[in-house]
């Protein structure tokens, strides 16, 4: 315990501090850390079958478990539709207006980047036609769960209530549309629906409905990270693409920065006996900085994304790693890139709000007033 007390204390410094570019870092008797790229990828590929993957952390759709790996798939693919039909709807002059109405002259921030994608999603989520009780339950989880520094309020007997609010609405809304099933899916619902089996579990389907509301509030902060970087750091200028600066924000602080697995059975890795039972965890914040494959890997340099093959680079880890890996990354990019691009035009300033460095199972960026020049 006293190993993971001092981890606890500032998880970041003490990875840095611990990690020698090779071996694993224990963090507790039966946790170890792994920054090695390669270690790190054979972790996640489930190539030897010697993890069990469900203890994964967060991220934007990377990990969400749906029944069989058929369901998986089909999920993955239909998701990826109906996302690509909204930002295509969306791009242009659309999206500038959903910034104009969603980020005011003044917000704080890593919040403002949280609801931005939450409210620009919003349809893809649930279609305008559902039942309109669930909106303000979706927020209401939303504030709960996965804004910066969120806890769930009101102790244990709230939380459970919520719990049961959104199994009775959500599963309401299931069975409503169960009736009267849509030529084609109006939103993700109706793709859990479609894709799901006769008698899975209702609450099934809520959670994972649920997870992808988190994980689109989560891409938020990969926003706050970009703006955070070009503000602090200083824009670089009009010649480097505005996605060169979400990519070096997703290998520089990577919100989902620790994804752990359960040992199946005992075995070695990279070295070090695992116990069957023990979490091994693989980090991409260790992994995306490792010196002996990124050049001033701790540095802002946006230019370095010039290189198509930085983005084969092996200590390149946000997105994850084999079958799990993110099916949106590419998505997730672009949105996020073009929404960076139209900030950068308009012009901004920041002011550092006073606040502990960010810990938690996701990264967010430290709290800043974002104030827009020109709306």
């Amino acid at each position: 315990m006293a190993l993971f007390a001092q981890f606890t204390k500032d998880p970041i410094a003490y990875l840095e501090a611990s990690f020698n570019g090779s071996d694993p870092v224990a963090i507790s008797p039966d946790q170890i850390c792994v920054g090695d790229p390669l270690t790190a990828r054979r972790l996640l590929s489930h190539a030897e079958d010697l993890y069990d993957d469900t203890a994964d952390g967060a991220g934007f759709f990377s990990d969400q478990r749906f029944g069989r790996r058929s369901q998986q798939l089909e999920l993955r693919a239909q998701a990826r539709t109906l996302f690509r039909r909204h930002i295509d709807a969306n791009a242009g002059s659309a999206l500038g207006s959903a910034i104009t109405a969603n980020i005011p002259e003044l917000s704080a921030w890593p919040d403002a980047g949280n609801w931005f994608f939450v409210r620009f999603f919003r349809s893809v989520l649930l279609y305008d036609g559902s039942d309109q009780r669930l909106f303000p339950l979706i927020d209401e989880i939303i504030r709960t769960s996965s804004l910066a520094g969120a806890r769930p309020r009101g102790g244990p007997w709230r939380r459970r209530l919520l719990r049961l609010r959104r199994t009775w609405l959500l599963g309401g809304e299931i069975a409503r549309r169960k009736k009267a099933p849509p030529a084609a899916p109006r939103d993700l619902l109706d793709v859990i629906i479609a894709v799901a089996e006769p008698d899975q579990p209702v609450e099934e389907l809520v959670n994972i409905l649920i997870a992808f509301a988190l994980s689109i509030s989560s891409t938020g902060f990969v926003l706050g990270w970009a703006l955070y970087l070009l503000a602090s750091e200083g824009d670089p200028g009009p010649n480097i693409p505005s996605t060169w600066i979400v990519l070096e924000a997703l290998r520089l602080w990577p919100t989902p920065w620790m994804l752990g697995r359960f040992a199946k059975r005992e075995h070695q890795m990279a070295g070090t006996h695992i116990n069957e039972g023990d979490v091994v965890i693989a980090c991409p914040y260790l992994v995306n900085r490792h010196a002996d494959y990124w050049r001033d890997g701790t540095k802002f340099v946006p230019e370095r994304w010039a290189d198509p093959e930085s983005l084969k680079n092996p200590a390149f880890l946000t997105f994850g790693h084999g079958v799990h890996r993110c099916a949106l990354a590419d998505y997730a990019t672009e949105i996020l890139s073009q929404t960076v691009a139209v900030l950068r035009t308009r012009g901004f300033t920041m002011e550092l709000t006073p606040a502990p460095r960010p810990l938690g199972p996701l990264l967010y960026p430290p709290g800043f007033t974002l104030r827009l020049r020109n709306l």
